[in-house]
C-alpha cells in the first residue's frame, strides 16, 4: 500500500461496511492472517494486513515450530516498535474513510500486543486482542513498552481481550488486565476460553475449541454497541467478563451489564467471542493457501488492454517467443495459454502450433474480450489459474507468461496445470527478475525508495523474481526433470515521456502506487527515475529479464487441488 509497506489487502464485492487492520502472531503472514481477511471482507469490511518483516524477508510464513518460533523472535528483536506501530496506524488510514463504519484492529499473540499499542496511538472504534502477550508488564521481543501503560489513551475504543486459562503468557496478567482498563474507564470485555492452548486461533493448531476467527467476520460484532442498561455516567458501560467452555457450548456468566454465551447472544448485548472455526468449508474471501496474496496494486489490471500493452505488453510479445522455444514442444501439441492477458503469447502459440491447437484463459474480463478480438476462433476462457475449468489430461503443456507473482495461491495454481497436463506433458512458467535485470522495474523501484524508504519494491514483497524461486516451486509441485534458465528481451522508447506516461495508467504494484501519490510527489518520482535513466535526451532501450521453468508431469505426482 503506498506509502505503508507492502500489505495483504482483501475487499469486498460491494461498499465497505468498515474497515480493519489484522496482525498475526510472530510468524508472520500465515493461514491465520488470510483466513481473518477473508472472512472479514466476505462480511463486507474492507480488511489488510501489514507485512511487518517485509524489509528482511517479504510475504514470510514461518513453520508453527521451534525453528519457527525461534526465528520468529529473532526477527523480532530487529524491529523498531515506534515504525511497527506507524505502519499500523498508516495501513489503516490507507484504507480510506468508510462514512459512518467502524475502524477496527484485530491481533493474536504479538499482533494483540501491537494492535494495543496501535489503539493507544490514535483513535480506532474497536481492538481485538486475541492471547496479547507483554500487555502489563513490558519485556516483549520487539523492545516496546507495555500497552496498557497507557490504558488512558485507549479512549473511546471497544477493547475485548480473549485469552486461555492454561496460557502462562496472559492468564497470569487476566486480573490486571482488567483492573487497568477499568481503572481508565475503557470500555471492555475480558474473555477466556476453557481446555484451549496459546495459539488456539491458528488452524493448524486447533482441536474442536471454539474460535474467535469466524466472530470477527461477523458484522454485529463489530457494530454491535454496549446496552444503555449497563452504562455508566459517562456512557461507557465498564468492563466485563466471559467464559465459553472449549468443548461445547460453554456457560454463561453475568459480569457488569454483559451476558457472554458460547451458544448464541441476544441483539442488545455486546458479541460473544466464541464460535466455531470450520475448516471444512473455506471462506468466501480471496485468500487462500498461504503466500502474499495482494499487495496494492496488484489487481489492477482491469485497464484497457491498449493501455497495458504500452506498459508491459511490448515487452511480453518480444518474450513469448522464446518463452515457447524454451518449452520445446512436438508438433501438434495442445497448448494451454494461462493468465493470457491480451494474448501475446497466446499468438505466438498460434503462430508455432497452429489456432486448432490453442487454449487461453485469463481472469479479467477486459483481457479476455481483447484475446478474443484479436485471436478469433480461439477458445478463450475467463477464470484464475488456481480453478481451471479444465478437464484432467486435455493438454500436452500449460504455461504461465508473467503470470506466478500475481496469482492468489500459485501453489495451487501450479497443481491445477500439472493436473491438466497429460503425462509427460510440460508445464511451465515465466516471470522478470525484479532484483536486478528488469531495467524498466529495477529503475522505478530505484527511484521510489530512494524517496520513500517504505515503497512497495516488488523485488522485496513479490515471490519468484530470485534465481532457483520457480524451480523450488515446480519441484514441490512434483514436477520432474525441472530445469530453470533466464531469457533476455528488449524495447525501445522513443523519450523518457513515452516510458513515464506507461506508469500513469495505473496497471500493476508500479502503476498503483505513482498515480497514487499525490502530485508534487509524483513529480519528484518522475525527476528522480529520469536521474536514475541518465535523463534520455532521445530514443533509448531497455533490457529486461525473465526467469523461466519448465517441468515434466509424472502421473503420481500430481498433488491433490481440493480446498
Amino acid at each position: 500500500m503506498p506509502g505503508t509497506g507492502p500489505a495483504l489487502v482483501a475487499r469486498p464485492a460491494g461498499g465497505s461496511r468498515g474497515r480493519v487492520v489484522v496482525l498475526g502472531e510472530l510468524y508472520g503472514l500465515t493461514d491465520l492472517v488470510h483466513d481473518a481477511l477473508g472472512r472479514l471482507a466476505a462480511a463486507g469490511y474492507t480488511a489488510a494486513a501489514p507485512d511487518l518483516f517485509w524489509r528482511s524477508e517479504p510475504g514470510l510464513a514461518l513453520p508453527y515450530d521451534e525453528a519457527g518460533r525461534e526465528r520468529g523472535f529473532t526477527l523480532l528483536r530487529a524491529l523498531n516498535p515506534g515504525a511497527v506501530v506507524d505502519q499500523v496506524r498508516r495501513t489503516l488510514d490507507a484504507l480510506g474513510d468508510t462514512g459512518s463504519g467502524p475502524s477496527g484492529l484485530v491481533g493474536f499473540s504479538l499482533g494483540g500486543y501491537l494492535a494495543l499499542l496501535a489503539a493507544a496511538d490514535g483513535p480506532v472504534d474497536v481492538v481485538v486482542a486475541a492471547y496479547p502477550g507483554w500487555t502489563v508488564h513490558g519485556g516483549a521481543p520487539i523492545s516496546g513498552p507495555a500497552p496498557l501503560e497507557r490504558a488512558a489513551d485507549l479512549g473511546a475504543a471497544r477493547v475485548v481481550v480473549v485469552a486461555v486459562p492454561a496460557d502462562r503468557l496472559v492468564a497470569a496478567d487476566l486480573p490486571e488486565i482488567e483492573a487497568r482498563l477499568t481503572a481508565a474507564g475503557v470500555d471492555h470485555q475480558v474473555v477466556t476460553l476453557d481446555d484451549v492452548p496459546h495459539g488456539y486461533a491458528c488452524a493448524g493448531r486447533t482441536s474442536s475449541a471454539k474460535q474467535v476467527l469466524r466472530q470477527i467476520g461477523s458484522r454485529r460484532f463489530w457494530e454491535a454497541r454496549p446496552r444503555a442498561a449497563g452504562a455508566g455516567g459517562d456512557g461507557r458501560s465498564g468492563g466485563g467478563r466471559g467464559r465459553c467452555a472449549g468443548s461445547g457450548a460453554g456457560r454463561a456468566e453475568r459480569g457488569g451489564a454483559t451476558t457472554f454465551s458460547g451458544a448464541s447472544c441476544d441483539a442488545g448485548q455486546r458479541p460473544c467471542i466464541s464460535v466455531e472455526l470450520d475448516r471444512s468449508s473455506p471462506c468466501d474471501g480471496p485468500f487462500r493457501g498461504g503466500s502474499m496474496r495482494d499487495v496494492e496494486g496488484t489487481r489492477t489490471f482491469q485497464a484497457p488492454a491498449e493501455a497495458y500493452d504500452r506498459f508491459m505488453g511490448r515487452y511480453s510479445r518480444e518474450l513469448a517467443g522464446p518463452f515457447l522455444a524454451f518449452c520445446r514442444l512436438g508438433g501438434a501439441a495442445r497448448f494451454l495459454d494461462v493468465g493470457c492477458g491480451p494474448g501475446a503469447l497466446t499468438a505466438a502459440a498460434i503462430a508455432g502450433l497452429g489456432s486448432h491447437c490453442v487454449v487461453a484463459i485469463d481472469p479479467a474480463p477486459g483481457f479476455v474480450a481483447a484475446c478474443r478480438e484479436r485471436h478469433p476462433g480461439i477458445d478463450v476462457r475467463q477464470g484464475p489459474m488456481e480453478e481451471l475449468p479444465f478437464g484432467d489430461d486435455e493438454f500436452d503443456c500449460a504455461a504461465a507468461q508473467l503470470v506466478l507473482h500475481f496469482v492468489s495461491d500459485p501453489e495451487r495454481g501450479t497443481a491445477e496445470m500439472q493436473r491438466v497436463v497429460r503425462p509427460g506433458g510440460i508445464v511451465a512458467a515465466s516471470v522478470w527478475d525484479f532484483a536486478q535485470e528488469m531495467e524498466m522495474l529495477r529503475a522505478f523501484w530505484d527511484a521510489a525508495v530512494r524517496l520513500d524508504p517504505d515503497a512497495p519494491d516488488e523485488a522485496r514483497v513479490l515471490r519468484f523474481g530470485r534465481a532457483g524461486e520457480l524451480a523450488a516451486l515446480f519441484t514441490r509441485a512434483g514436477l520432474h526433470e525441472v530445469e530453470e534458465s533466464t531469457l533476455t528481451v528488449s524495447t525501445v522508447y522513443v523519450s523518457f515521456e513515452e516510458l513515464w506516461s506507461t506508469f500513469l495508467a495505473g496497471i500493476g504494484p508500479a502503476g498503483a502506487y505513482a498515480v497514487g501519490l499525490p502530485p508534487e510527489r509524483r513529480a519528484a518520482l518522475r525527476a528522480a527515475l529520469a536521474d536514475a535513466l541518465g535523463r534520455p535526451a532521445g530514443a533509448f532501450r531497455l533490457e529486461a529479464v525473465a526467469r523461466v521453468a519448465r517441468g515434466v508431469v509424472v502421473a503420481s505426482e500430481r498433488l491433490a487441488t481440493g480446498p
